[in-house]
C-alpha cells in the first residue's frame, strides 16, 4: 500500500469496526503470540553478608605508667594472673602459701604479653580507629590486627602471620615495648627499632612518629648526645679581627704533621708550622724538624725576618704544642729574652673551645687536604717537601 492510498485508508485512522464493538465480540484469533517463544525460568540469587559485631570492653590489669621497663611490667602482669588462677582454683587461701622458689614459665610470660597487648588495645581503640585503619578481631589470637594486602600469598606459616598486630599511639604500654626494642638493639636508631617492631608483628599508626618521641627521650642516648657544656652565646668579633693593621700583625699559629720523609739514615718526621693573619687570612708555612723549643725559636725568628715581628701570637691547646710553650717560657731564658725584646705576646684559646682558633683551624685544613692529594703514598726528600710547601702557601694566599 504506497503513502496515499494509506493517507486515504479509513481503517488507519479510526481502527477496524470490531475494536469498536464490545470485547465479547471480539473475533478469536488461532495463533497466541504470548506463547510463540518458549518460557525461561528466572533464578534470582540473593547474597546474605553476616558481619560479626564484636564489642571493646576497656579493662586494666595493671597501671603501667607507674613501671618503667617493659620486662618487669610483663612479669608483674603474669604473677597476677597466676596469683588470680591459683585464688580462682581454691588451692591456697593465703598470699603466704605460695611457694617462693616459682619461676615463671615462658607460656606465662607469653600469656602476660598478650593480656597486656589487650589492655593497650581495649584503652586506644574505638570505632572510628577501626574504620580508618582496617582493622578486624582476630579469633585464634584474640588481638585487633591491621588487615595486609598479602591475603593470597604462601609465605607465611600461619595465615593471620602477615596481619601485624595493632598498637594504639600515645598508650604508656605501647611505649614501653618501643622502649625495650630499643634497648635489645643497644639504642639502635629509628630504622632499626621500627624494622624490628615490625618482624615481631606490630603494627602502630604514624609509627615513625611515635618511635622517634619514644627514643628522643632515652635517658642512655640523651647522656651519650650531650655536649660537655651549653655553647655559649657568640660575642662579638674581637677587634684584632677586624681593625686595620699590617699584615701579619695579630697572627694566629698552629702545627700540623708529622709528614714522613726519606733522610739519609732512613724514614723520619717533620712538621710544617701555620701562620695566618686576622686580618687579611694571608698564610705563611715554615718545616719544622721537631718539637723542641729550640727549633720553635729558629721558626718564628724566620718567619719575623720575612714578615715582621707579630705583636700578638695566638695558638691552641695541643698538648705538643703546649708543651713547647712551656718550655719555651720556662726553662729556656734565651727564647723568653728574645720574645720579650721583640714584643711578641703569646696566648692560648680557651681549653675545650676549638671554634675560638677558627681563625687558623680551617686553614689547616685547606693545607691538609692539599699536601695529602699531592703526595698520595709517596715519600718524599725534604728538598722536595720545602718546595711543596711554598707552592701550598703560594695557592692559598691566591
Amino acid at each position: 500500500m504506497s503513502p496515499t492510498q494509506l493517507a486515504n485508508f479509513e481503517q488507519w485512522w479510526t481502527s477496524p469496526q470490531w475494536l469498536k464493538d464490545d470485547e465479547s465480540t471480539w473475533p478469536q484469533w488461532g495463533n497466541n503470540i504470548y506463547h510463540e517463544h518458549e518460557e525461561h525460568e528466572t533464578k534470582i540469587c540473593i547474597a546474605t553478608a553476616i558481619t560479626k559485631t564484636v564489642s571493646i570492653r576497656s579493662f586494666r590489669l595493671l597501671d603501667a605508667t607507674r613501671i618503667s621497663k617493659w620486662t618487669k611490667l610483663k612479669r608483674t602482669a603474669a604473677w597476677a594472673l597466676f596469683i588470680k588462677y591459683m585464688s580462682k582454683e581454691g588451692r591456697f587461701r593465703w598470699l603466704k602459701e605460695v611457694p617462693e622458689e616459682t619461676e615463671l614459665t615462658s607460656y606465662e610470660l607469653a600469656e602476660a604479653t598478650k593480656i597486656l597487648i589487650m589492655q593497650a588495645q581495649s584503652e586506644g581503640l574505638n570505632e572510628k580507629e577501626i574504620n580508618k585503619w582496617n582493622l578486624y578481631y582476630s579469633d585464634t589470637h584474640s588481638l585487633w590486627k591491621c588487615r595486609s594486602r598479602l591475603d593470597n600469598t604462601s609465605i607465611g606459616i600461619y595465615p593471620d602471620s602477615l596481619n601485624l598486630i595493632y598498637l594504639p599511639r600515645h598508650n604508656p604500654i605501647t611505649k614501653l615495648i618501643i622502649q625495650h626494642q630499643h634497648e635489645d638493639l643497644c639504642h639502635a636508631g629509628i630504622a632499626h627499632t621500627l624494622s624490628e617492631l615490625r618482624r615481631r608483628n606490630f603494627w602502630i599508626p604514624k609509627d615513625r612518629t611515635e618511635v622517634k618521641s619514644v627514643l628522643n627521650k632515652c635517658m642512655a642516648c640523651k647522656r651519650w648526645r650531650a655536649k660537655p657544656f651549653k655553647l655559649p652565646v657568640m660575642p662579638n668579633v674581637p677587634e684584632t679581627r677586624i681593625k686595620r693593621t699590617r699584615t701579619f700583625e695579630h697572627v694566629g699559629l698552629d702545627y700540623l704533621g708529622p709528614l714522613s720523609i726519606k733522610g739519609e739514615s732512613g724514614l723520619t718526621k717533620r712538621w710544617v708550622a701555620l701562620f695566618t693573619c686576622f686580618t687579611t687570612r694571608a698564610v705563611h708555612l715554615e718545616l719544622v724538624d721537631d718539637l723542641t723549643a729550640e727549633s720553635f725559636m729558629h721558626v718564628l725568628r724566620r718567619f719575623s725576618a720575612r714578615r715582621g715581628y707579630p705583636r700578638l701570637t695566638l695558638s691552641d691547646n695541643a698538648k705538643q704544642f703546649q708543651l713547647v710553650f712551656k718550655t719555651i717560657m720556662k726553662y729556656t731564658i734565651k727564647t723568653r729574652n728574645f720574645l720579650t725584646m721583640t714584643g711578641i705576646i703569646c696566648r692560648s684559646i680557651t681549653p675545650r673551645a676549638p671554634w675560638s682558633g677558627g681563625v687558623y683551624e680551617r686553614l689547616i685544613g685547606l693545607t691538609k687536604n692539599a699536601l695529602r692529594r699531592s703526595i698520595g703514598r709517596k715519600l718524599l726528600w725534604q728538598k722536595e717537601l720545602i718546595t711543596l710547601t711554598e707552592e701550598i702557601e703560594g695557592i692559598l694566599n691566591t
